[in-house]
């Protein structure tokens, strides 16, 4: 698993140097702000958009598989998630503990 996410974290920052923008997007926040996807920054720190869905066996395993190392990363590198539901909107309260 060590070297799963290590891989995981080296393919981040090789996009994290890359000059990329994202596109733009609006997103809900879960308490009903509106957030553009190419406001999205971490000061210069890399950051992991995380697409999932509550009823998604395999995004919950990985959520859970971030959760175990994130405060190391966030140490190692000041990485942040950013965790996007594709749930409809009446499954906010199953999306909030994730």
């Amino acid at each position: 698993m060590k070297k799963l996410s290590t891989l995981c974290l080296m393919i981040v920052f090789v996009c994290t140097t890359v000059s990329a923008q994202l596109p733009v997007g609006m997103l809900k926040t879960t308490d009903g702000k509106t957030i553009k996807t190419d406001t999205l920054t971490n000061g210069g720190k890399p950051f992991i958009i995380d697409f999932f869905a509550t009823w998604c066996k395999p995004c919950n395993r990985e959520l859970k598989a971030i959760q175990e190392v994130y405060e190391e990363w966030q140490e190692e590198t000041g990485v942040k998630l950013i965790a996007v539901s594709i749930d409809r909107a009446q499954n906010v309260n199953k999306v909030k503990p994730l």
